[in-house]
């Protein structure tokens, strides 16, 4: 026998209430009149309203409510993404603006002849990209163009200027070339030691170059030189150590570059009789920064003054290092963006994309280069948009070309030289100390081997005293552990 079932509530008994919360909230009125209701269980949540019912005191338009709260936090949101992109592009730029005029100080060298001509350098590096691996490299060049030339400025400026975009070009090609054969994987054929060597040699360098950018000379000896060394070396302490305790890099270097600048001209202020702010400042003068030309390249570069035959030797010359260090540097950075964006990235396609950015820089007449991880990350770490804080960097950099470098002969040089070393403490750290967890004693004495030798010998001779130690280094592990073992089983008896 069926149990008889109990009258379901029509939508017409309950018509007063639109949702449960409007019955909840016409009950909350009525028991704040001390009225006690018991509460229908089985009234619709989904039902019709007259408007007739409800008074003004118990009525609550909900749907209003919803609806202003929704278009709050929708424009909560987009406040929140334009200050988040507007942040990321201004300290991208603070990055990028002060590692351009670094690598441009690199390639013209501290205290040469070709010194002088350094905003054309940095003509060059804002409208182009910093080439932080290679300015090394390229600074030698410049400087054995200098010294084929007999230091000539008439000559050696155009023609060294059109070498580093010709670079560019060169550089775009062999990485157009990897990503398109997809030969990035090559980097997995040296030996580790090799490579990690190689990169910590590079680090080496930047540091040397730090030194000089803020001294003038390679190597402090003196009072005054090793006074303007210090800052360089607190501005990377602090760098590290902030990093050691994971504070963000977007909190730590624009407090460290404002509060640098801020605290320099406080300190000259204060000390204005006892401190000269001479050698802690650029030394370009006024009139030379208005008398350099926007894009120097195209607008006054003298064609007929480029020595075309000295400049493709100096290429050839350089040829060999450039592809090893493409093939290792950027094959491993643009392996990187992968785990900073936590996404697939294809290197690949990546690689062929900043080839032919490459390409286009050097042929406009500007340095190309590649992605900037630490932008890269601070992106990451923003959650920003991953184009629109590129955008803004790159509009405030066309600014700062446009308006001329005179704003940077405020900022104090132990900030450029600090970033570099900073730079090539970084390579150090990650190639030569934390791989001394997992290598053997012969593989990092490899790595110092190789480190050593690119200080003194060279890039290429470096690479090949580290390939001889790991090749004698695998004969002697094969030597000590065999090539073939004999297993023998022992007779099972029964």
């Amino acid at each position: 026998m069926q149990k008889p079932r109990s009258p379901q509530p029509s939508v017409q008994q309950n018509s007063q209430y639109t949702t449960a919360l409007d019955f909840a909230a016409v009950k909350m009125s009525e028991r704040s009149d001390s009225t006690v209701v018991a509460i229908d269980e089985k009234a619709p949540l989904l039902a019709h309203h007259t408007s007739e019912s409800c008074g003004p005191q118990t009525c609550i338009d909900l749907d209003v409510a919803t609806d202003t709260q929704e278009v709050s936090n929708s424009w909560t949101r987009v406040v929140n993404d334009v200050v988040v992109n507007c942040l990321s592009g201004v300290i991208a730029f603070m990055l990028t603006s002060t590692i351009a005029v670094s690598t441009a100080s690199v390639l013209v060298g501290t205290g040469t002849p070709l010194s002088a001509y350094v905003a054309n350098a940095i003509d060059m590096h804002l409208l182009g990209t910093a080439l932080m691996c290679f300015v090394p490299i390229l600074a030698e060049m410049a400087q054995r163009i200098s010294g084929k030339l007999h230091h000539d400025m008439v000559t050696v400026v155009p023609t060294v200027l059109v070498a580093a975009a010709m670079s560019s070009v060169f550089i775009g090609c062999i990485l157009f070339t990897l990503g398109y054969f997809r030969l990035t994987t090559i980097v997995n054929y040296l030996p580790y030691p090799v490579i990690a060597g190689f990169l910590s040699g590079l680090g080496a360098v930047l540091i040397k170059n730090g030194i000089e950018v803020s001294t003038n000379v390679g190597f402090p000896t003196s009072v005054e030189t090793l006074t303007l060394v210090c800052p360089t070396v607190l501005f990377v302490l602090i760098a590290c150590v902030a990093k050691q305790y994971r504070v963000s890099p977007t909190v730590t270097f624009p407090i460290l570059i404002l509060g640098s600048i801020a605290g320099f001209h406080l300190v000259a202020s204060v000390a204005a009789a006892a401190m000269d702010p001479t050698p802690w400042l650029f030394d370009w003068s006024p009139h030379m920064l208005a008398a350099t030309p926007r894009w120097y390249s195209w607008a006054e570069l003298s064609w007929g003054s480029v020595q075309w035959t000295v400049m493709f030797a100096s290429l050839v010359e350089i040829v060999p290092t450039l592809l090893l260090l493409v093939s290792l540097k950027y094959s491993v950075l643009i392996g990187s963006l992968s785990t900073i964006f936590q996404r697939n990235v294809s290197v690949d396609v990546e690689i062929q994309t900043i080839g032919k950015v490459n390409i286009i820089a050097g042929l406009v007449g500007c340095c190309g280069g590649t992605h900037y991880v630490s932008a890269m990350a601070l992106l990451a770490n923003f959650k920003a948009h991953p184009r629109l804080p590129v955008v803004i960097c790159a509009g405030l950099q066309l600014t700062l070309w446009g308006v001329g470098l005179t704003p940077l002969l405020y900022i104090p040089k132990f900030v450029f030289g600090g970033l570099l070393m900073y730079i090539g403490v970084h390579f150090l750290e990650n190639y030569m100390v934390a791989p001394a967890a997992f290598l053997s004693r012969l593989e990092l004495l490899t790595i110092l081997a190789t480190i050593g030798s690119f200080i003194t010998l060279g890039v290429l001779p470096s690479v090949g005293v580290g390939v001889v130690l790991s090749m004698l280094n695998a004969v002697l592990n094969l030597h000590v552990s065999g090539c073939i073992h004999h297993d023998v089983a022992l007779p099972q008896h029964a």
